[in-house]
């Protein structure tokens, strides 16, 4: 992984992003405990296509400004996978609801696509209408709340989406939240945050 400063487009231009992770006991009748991953972002513009991708990561990750890449933000070492990582991707149609999520999981082999999020595992949805954010928020039009399109948040229970206990499930340290220019798998990457899960 590589990173640069450059200009973005307006519609993948990231403002705010959030991510928490919360473990919830006594969620069935046996008393299972689950964990559910939330993450949400707001971006500048909603005019035009958009994908948007969450890394869930159990390795810290940050930037080096010596050589453009991720690292390892504990030994500084360059950033690399753990078996288990998890993607969500969101493609957006203007200020449409995306169509679908689909869940990915980092396996022996590299990124293996989990299926798309049925609702009985989690929900993506990003907002229909203008929404107060507790966030100072511009967008380009001036408005100070995210208008149509412009916010996006999705939670997911794990366990049900990977159909492992929670001693299985691994534990995640950090996210990343990027976009890209267009809905195609071979589209530019625009823009990214990260940050630590609570």
């Amino acid at each position: 992984w590589q990173w640069t400063s450059a200009s973005v487009t307006n519609k993948a231009d990231l403002e705010h992003g959030f991510a928490a992770a919360y473990d919830v006991s006594g969620f069935s009748t046996n008393g299972d405990t689950h964990t559910f991953a939330y993450v949400g972002a707001d971006r500048w513009d909603n005019n035009g296509d958009t994908t948007i991708g969450i890394w869930f990561l159990q390795n810290p990750i940050a930037l080096s400004s010596t050589n453009n890449k991720f690292v390892n933000n504990n030994t500084g070492a360059t950033f690399h996978h753990e078996i288990g990582d998890v993607l969500f991707v969101a493609d957006f149609s203007g200020s449409a609801q995306p169509g679908s999520i689909t869940a990915y999981r980092w396996t022996a082999s590299g990124l293996s696509a989990a299926g798309t999020l049925p609702t009985t595992q989690g929900i993506g949805a990003t907002n229909a209408g203008p929404i107060s954010v507790p966030w100072t928020f511009v967008d380009d039009t001036g408005a100070n709340s995210p208008q149509v399109g412009e916010f996006f948040e999705v939670g997911v229970d794990l366990n049900e989406l990977f159909g492992v206990t929670q001693d299985q499930l691994p534990e995640f340290s950090s996210f990343l939240i990027s976009t890209r220019s267009s809905n195609s798998t071979g589209s530019k990457l625009q823009d990214f945050i990260l940050g630590e899960i609570s």
